[in-house]
């Protein structure tokens, strides 16, 4: 069975992260199930059923926040069976399951030996090259999608999205990417120049692509994250200051030479009024449902009863299921407890990386730490946090931190 699920992460990793929303069916309830859900479900059930023949116990500091999530969450969909119906809650619920499997990848992970977990981080590399090459490709070759824009799809013109058909979730993955590059790169430095080189190369090469993505928010995170890391970890003044520079002339040489589009004006507005707009919405509905929230996720049927989502298609708009910042998001769909609930469990999350990286000295921990940290700051503009392609980086990867030798 160990074989087994190996094998299917390895799928998951593979074929599900690589394919992202291309592989993507969206249902006319307007539950949306990717292939990546799917093959990360297979893994986890499998893992639970080890777990139950085994009987093995898990332990870990972070199953109690968890626990304490599913609670708040499942007791926001109760209070609201009433006010949606039976079948729009159960819907809901999906994605409260949806949430579970990814953060079970966690305790999957962990329970794999220690040879295939040093095998994982070269294979995490591996896909994350696999990735900036399909989006390089879409970037020369499909320039916007505007045959998708029936399905609810922007067409973000001229920027690269990749395989995840949005740049905004491209980009902070790229700069989650990043980290994880820098990291291995300077603790491969002492063992290996021709490694290290290989990783810079890369690391390059992320950076650039995080650019082409014309995210603002994703620009803002890989600082946040450079300074963070650059201020608690490294201290290498004249690498800080050399990544900088290049970034910020990257950019300029991307400006000047990248096609024209709105999506590529970074002073553009639209974008801007659209988040003020989510964020006066969302107040609006926090507001009316402060205690226990509209269930998590029963946010699409709370805009329709506001009147926020237009009549024709809300089911399958893009915009109906959740609004730009995550802690709203958590606010607004699981209610004060829910919202403390989550925070709680974040705390817990950078504690135990904090000390882990603290106790091992590993620059790597180190540098995954800033770019969990900056995530938390890129939250507050995309819903990033409850994206899956991103939570399965970040509850994977988490597995591999807390075991990392």
């Amino acid at each position: 069975m160990d074989k087994l699920l190996k094998f299917l992460f390895l799928i998951a990793l593979f074929v599900g992260l690589t394919l992202g929303d291309i592989a993507r069916v969206s249902f006319s309830s307007g539950v949306a199930v990717s292939l990546l859900d799917i093959c990360t479900s297979a893994a986890v059930l499998v893992f639970i059923l080890e777990i139950l023949i085994k009987r093995k116990a898990i332990k870990s500091k972070l199953i109690k926040p968890i626990i304490f999530f599913n609670i708040a969450s499942f007791l926001s969909l109760v209070a609201n069976v009433h006010t949606f119906g039976l079948h729009d809650i159960l819907i809901a619920a999906l994605y409260l399951l949806r949430w579970d499997l990814y953060a079970l990848l966690y305790f999957l992970i962990i329970e794999f030996d220690i040879s295939f977990k040093k095998k994982l981080s070269y294979l995490f590399i591996l896909e994350g090259a696999v990735l900036i090459i399909v989006g390089l490709v879409q970037y020369i070759f499909y320039t916007n999608l505007r045959n998708l824009y029936y399905l609810g799809w922007d067409p973000h013109l001229y920027r690269l999205f990749g395989s995840f058909l949005d740049p905004n979730f491209m980009g902070a993955f790229l700069v989650l990417f990043s980290f994880f590059v820098l990291g291995m790169g300077m603790t491969l430095y002492k063992k290996s120049k021709n490694s290290s080189l290989a990783m810079f190369f890369l690391l390059l090469l992320s950076f650039l692509t995080v650019i082409l993505t014309y995210s603002r928010s994703a620009y803002a995170m890989l600082v946040i994250g450079l300074i963070l890391f650059y201020l608690l970890f490294f201290r290498n003044k004249k690498l800080f200051l050399g990544t900088i520079t290049f970034l910020v002339f990257a950019v300029i040489v991307v400006l000047f030479l990248g096609k024209k589009s709105e999506g590529t004006n970074l002073l553009r507005i639209t974008s801007s009024r659209a988040r003020i707009i989510s964020v006066n919405e969302v107040l609006t509905i926090i507001s009316s449902n402060p205690i226990f929230g509209v269930g998590f996720d029963a946010y699409r049927y709370a805009q329709n009863t506001h009147g926020f989502l237009g009549r024709q298609n809300w089911q399958i708009s893009h915009a109906g299921a959740g609004t730009d910042n995550s802690f709203l998001f958590t606010m607004a769909t699981t209610g004060i407890l829910g919202f403390f609930a989550y925070v709680y469990l974040w705390i817990q999350i950078l504690k135990l990386i904090y000390n882990e990286g603290k106790k091992k000295s590993s620059v790597f921990i180190f540098a995954i730490f800033s770019s969990f940290t900056a995530l938390l700051f890129d939250s507050l503009f995309i819903n990033s946090l409850f994206y899956p392609a991103i939570m399965f980086w970040f509850w994977s990867v988490l597995a591999l931190v807390i075991d990392y030798k």
